[in-house]
């Protein structure tokens, strides 16, 4: 007999639990905290859910798998896509190039729990269209924020509200760094090696130092909670890479905390959205966000403001959200598949409203034309400048002119 995906779940089963197979593909930092909690909690889901998750196979390029693991370790990906006792694959290799086995699990009929913002943020809507027509589930919790279930809240939580705006600390790497520059004043480098001895970064740094990261995550928090489908090339976007003491030295005069921030929210042509460096007043919520925690603040029309705050980084709050999503589907199957985005009243179209700017450069020519007053002097030897009113795309432009230059947000 063929089973669907979901009584495949259901049926292999003993008197008091079911059994679900598990296959991974991708085992690094978030892959060996799962594989952990699984072992370390697997009284607890029997007693708690009724499952018992049996990790059968692991594809990692190391011939051996993390500690305590007794399955089947190979670089063969058709080891677990071709495995019937499989009933979900949990994608943790990461890039583009997961897409080929991500598409094949789904076709094949198998769930697929993944934290690959990349992959999502480029092509989750071709993924969702191929998980509804096999009657499988896609989950990603873990792809934005770590172990803070945001996805969960705006997808099922508000099924008769409206997202208003929405603002978020979602790239913990780069708190972590802002917040030790702040407190030790060490050089940034140093602490760049902390973040990637935490396993706070990204294998490429630039991804998370560039902003590129909570780009990604921005595109699926937009998805989720404005139906807008974008990709992360057209979201402004500018990272910490250029923050240095002076910076930071001009947010305590301002008495602000220095933040990179995606925000999003609709206006009347449109839908803003950005990542940006923002010296945040201490009145905000995000202000007091520290370490690698992210912090996502958000308003409905019929709830108001809202404040999601945890570990957005790390091996175990990544490997927790995973759990969850593992949870989900082996309970409700393809019930467990996110339901499909809102419709906005039109098509969606970003825009770029000039915006409060805090503006550095090295000579005063090369600042915009419209600064408020006369540029002053920073120790440093460059000079700086408040601009009233300045586009996203145009401060790009400033930033690409000049390497040495900056441009921080004065104001959401």
């Amino acid at each position: 007999m063929t089973l669907s995906p979901d009584s495949a779940v259901a049926d292999r089963a003993t008197a008091s639990h079911r059994a679900v197979g598990l296959g991974l593909i991708g085992c690094g930092t978030v892959g060996g905290a799962l594989v952990s909690l699984l072992d370390q909690h697997a009284d607890a889901f029997a007693r708690r859910f009724g499952l018992r998750f049996d990790l059968r196979t692991i594809v990692r390029r190391q011939p051996a798998g993390p500690a305590g693991f007794t399955g089947t370790v190979t670089r063969d990906v058709s080891a677990v896509l071709d495995d019937p006792a499989v009933d979900i694959v949990i994608e943790l290799m990461g890039g583009i190039a997961a897409r080929r086995p991500v598409e094949l699990a789904l076709a094949r009929g198998k769930h697929v729990v993944t934290a690959n913002k990349l992959l999502l943020a480029a092509h989750g809507p071709a993924l969702h269209d191929a998980a509804r027509s096999a009657g499988v589930a896609l989950r990603y919790e873990a792809a934005v924020c770590g172990g803070l279930p945001i996805l969960a809240l705006l997808t099922d939580a508000f099924p008769g509200d409206r997202l208003v705006q929405l603002s978020g600390i979602i790239n913990g790497s780069t708190n972590f760094i802002l917040t030790e520059l702040v407190r030790t004043g060490r050089p940034a480098l140093g602490i760049i090696a902390a973040a990637q001895r935490n396993g706070y970064l990204e294998a490429d740094p630039s991804l998370d130092l560039d902003g590129h990261d909570a780009a990604q995550k921005l595109v699926l928090l937009l998805r989720h909670g404005f139906g807008a489908d974008v990709l992360p090339s057209n979201l402004p976007t500018h990272g910490i890479g250029r923050v240095d003491q002076i910076d930071l030295d001009q947010a305590s005069q301002l008495g602000a905390s220095l933040k990179l921030v995606a925000h999003a929210q609709p206006t009347a042509d449109g839908l803003a959205a950005h990542v940006w460096p923002t010296f945040l007043p201490p009145d905000s919520p995000l202000a007091a966000v520290s370490a690698a925690d992210n912090a996502v603040l958000f308003s409905t029309e019929n709830t108001g403001a809202q404040l999601v705050q945890g570990r957005g980084a790390g091996g175990s709050a990544t490997a927790n959200a995973v759990l969850a999503d593992l949870v989900a589907v082996a309970r409700l199957g393809s019930l467990a598949a996110y339901a499909p985005p809102p419709e906005p009243p039109e098509p969606v179209r970003l825009t770029d409203p000039p915006r409060p700017m805090w503006l550095r450069a090295d000579h005063a020519d090369q600042l915009p034309l419209g600064c408020d007053g006369a540029p002053h002097s920073l120790p440093n030897g460059q000079l700086a400048a408040r601009h009233p009113g300045l586009t996203l795309h145009v401060a790009l432009r400033f930033l690409q002119c000049y390497p040495t230059a900056n441009a921080i947000l004065l104001a959401l």
